[in-house]
């Protein structure tokens, strides 16, 4: 019994410009033929591309640990900033109170 659902190529290509390509990706992946599981390849098949990677391993990490830093020196001085504004607006409201409660 086949459980599968087959939709045609122009439902499938209407799916993808309204939800986006990864969705059409995977809905063009679940329709291909499997064909006969007798028929698959049963070893391994080594995948062909470029031979070193195009970063290494240490330039990322640096980068990492750099990006980290300078977002987290950021949030500070951006909480530091709101701090002062913040007590700056305390003290003013402080003055206000303190003139307006003063006998004249």
């Amino acid at each position: 019994m086949n459980n599968e659902i087959t939709l045609p190529l122009s439902m499938l290509e209407h799916a993808g410009k309204a939800v986006g390509p990864g969705l059409r990706v995977a809905l063009q992946a679940s329709s291909v033929d499997r064909g006969d599981p007798a028929s698959r390849s049963s070893e391994f098949v080594a995948v062909t591309g470029p031979g070193t990677e195009q970063v290494s391993a240490p330039v990322l990490v640096v980068a990492a640990y750099a990006l980290f830093w300078v977002l987290a020196v950021a949030f500070i001085a951006m909480t530091w900033r709101a701090q002062q504004r913040l007590a700056a607006r305390i003290s003013e409201l402080e003055r206000r109170l303190t003139d307006e409660t003063r006998p004249q």
